[in-house]
Order: C-alpha cells, then structure tokens, then sequence
C-alpha cells in the first residue's frame, strides 16, 4: 500500500488530508513533517510514495526542499499543496519538480482525485503550469516576477508580511547577511527602495 508523508506545520490539515485519505482502504500508511529539516532526514531515510508538500513551510521553503529531493535523485512523488496564488506557484511547484499542485482553496476531494493521479503516475497540474512545462507559455514564472529565484521569493513575502532580517534568517536557517544580500537583489530586481514598495508589489501581484 502507497505510503504518504504529510509535510505541513498546521496540524489540522494534517488531520483532514489523514481522515480523506484513510477512508480509501488504499492508504493506511501515514507520516507526518512540520518542518523542510525534518521532512527532508525523513525523506532520506525511509521510502515514500508520495509526499504532500506545504510550500510554507519552516526551516526552508518547499520550493527549496522541492529541488533538494530532485538534485538528491530521490523518487517520492511530490504534490504540492498551498494556499498560495495558484497562478504563479503552480509554475514555480512544477519546474522545482512537483509532480503535481493543488491549491488549498480545493475541497478535500479535488485533493483525493490529486493523490489518486500523482501516485498513478501522471501529472496534476493547472493549465498555466503545464503549458509552462512544455514551453507554450509566453511568461515564465520567473519573468513575470521580475526575475526572482524561489528564494529571493520567498524573502519578498516575508519581508512584506513585516519579518525583520532576523526572524527571517531563523525561519529559512540562513544567517542575516544573507537574508540582507537577498534583500539588496530583490530591491534592485524590482526597483525599489523601501520595505514598504515591496509591501505594495507583493499585494498587487498576489504574493501576500
């Protein structure tokens, strides 16, 4: 029977992805991550058919952790699950190598039918990232968001939401001059000067 690991710092979602999941008498195998650190040592060392990824996620965004688990050559299926903007990290989820996103604003359903078609081996993707895949989709991901990386990205948000340098660098385990390095390329990527015009880029883009 398929094993799946639940990577998601918010309790409750684990609890409800279990309870649709366990109703199917195909899994009965269930483990649980509420960090990228953990859930990667986990990864490493056990065999996991699938992988349900929350893209926010302590110790490391999923995006990193994402391309981590491809780059180590590990084969756990990935689907990616998040409520963020469907549109933009749906593309960012497929080319870190997800084999799949489904937005957290779907029903449990929607996300039952998601984990039945990643684990039969195809892909679960909205149209926007598969077009993307395959080269059809005249902005990529990247472009239409001034050139970021998935980190630079990452930081935007944080930075926007009102994280000091710190608080970030805690989250994301990275030190503060690096947090203020990624800081200094996404206020040039962007042309801007202050926190506050990446507050007002992240809300007209759907960031935060």
């Amino acid at each position: 029977m398929p094993s799946v690991l639940i990577v998601d710092d918010h309790p409750a979602i684990g609890l409800a992805i279990r309870t649709v999941l366990s109703r199917d008498r195909e899994f009965d195998q269930f483990y649980e991550a509420d960090n990228a650190v953990d859930a990667m040592a986990f990864l490493r060392t056990h065999q996991i058919d699938l992988a349900i990824l929350d893209i926010e996620i302590p110790g490391g965004d999923g995006l990193r952790l994402l391309k981590r688990t491809r780059e180590e050559g590990l084969k756990t299926r990935i689907l990616a699950f998040s409520a963020l903007d469907e549109k933009i990290y749906s593309i960012r989820a497929c080319q870190a190598g997800a084999n799949g996103f489904i937005s957290k604003r779907s029903g449990m359903p929607e996300l039952h039918n998601a984990v039945k078609v990643v684990l039969s081996g195809y892909l679960f993707f909205p149209a926007e990232a598969m077009s993307a895949l395959y080269g059809n989709h005249a902005e990529s991901a990247t472009s239409n968001m001034g050139g970021l990386t998935d980190r630079e990205l990452t930081v935007l948000r944080e930075l926007a939401r009102g994280s000091s340098n710190r608080q970030i660098g805690e989250d994301l385990c990275i030190s503060n001059k690096t947090v203020s390095t990624y800081k200094s390329n996404i206020f040039a990527k962007l042309g801007v000067s202050s926190v506050v015009g990446l507050a007002d880029y992240a809300k007209m883009n759907g960031l935060i």
